[in-house]
């Protein structure tokens, strides 16, 4: 009985001692918070929940040794990152604490390798558009509050009717073969509709959202029946 007790305490000592070593070898990567590791490993590596420090600190997920996932890193001169990670660079939505001559300032939007990118993931966006519609482009001329609207078909600009912009102001001047509407209100969120001639009347419409302030132009190219 006695020897039995003994080989289990044996055991699980053994088992503390094995979970303690691989706990001592399990590696962090990124450079400033790699000296002590606390929590999940994997092959070696940080990999799962974790917390790591070392001239700066990091608590979240890990993922091959590196901040993965979402986590809070604080680096020692105070300013503090909340957010999403890949591969131990910032990459994706957060939040950026700093402290500058004793001011703090909070920076939000979202990140792409370390990069801040913006407010917004993307300076515009696509919801929804009609089946017409072969293709749509959005590029970003210059600083302004205009909005461009080229409709074409088979790339060759086509008559249409009935052009409206949402949440902007009067009908659209031509200029340049576009639609110009002035005094857009960025971000804005509208759509797009009009008609066009292809055996027959089709009404279309374009759904889509621009975040960041410019001289947008919107080209739509149609199908259209031969």
């Amino acid at each position: 009985m006695i020897n039995k007790v003994y080989l289990l305490v044996l055991s699980l000592s053994l088992g503390v001692l094995s979970v303690s070593m691989a706990q001592s070898d399990c590696q962090v990567k990124k450079l400033g918070i790699e000296e002590k590791y606390e929590g999940e490993c994997k092959k070696g590596l940080a990999h799962g929940e974790g917390t790591a420090t070392g001239e700066d600190s990091y608590k979240g997920t890990f993922k091959k040794g590196y901040p993965d996932g979402y986590g809070e890193y604080l680096w020692s001169n105070g300013d503090l990152y909340k957010g999403h990670w890949v591969k131990g660079l910032k990459d994706g939505e957060g939040e950026l604490k700093m402290i500058r001559d004793g001011k703090d300032s909070v920076l939000t939007g979202f990140w792409s390798d370390d990069e801040y990118i913006g407010k917004y993931k993307s300076p515009y966006e696509i919801v929804s558009k009609s089946p017409e519609m072969v293709s749509v482009s959005f590029s970003r001329k210059g600083d302004g509050n205009e909005l461009l609207v080229m409709i074409t078909t088979g790339r060759v600009p086509t008559d249409v009717t009935g052009l409206n912009v949402t949440n902007a102001y009067g009908n659209g001047v031509i200029v340049n073969r576009s639609y110009a509407f002035r005094d857009m209100v960025y971000p804005w969120q509208g759509s797009i509709r009009f008609a066009y001639n292809d055996r027959g009347e089709k009404q279309q419409e374009l759904v889509a959202k621009i975040n960041s302030p410019g001289i947008w132009e919107v080209r739509i190219d149609l199908r259209y029946t031969r």
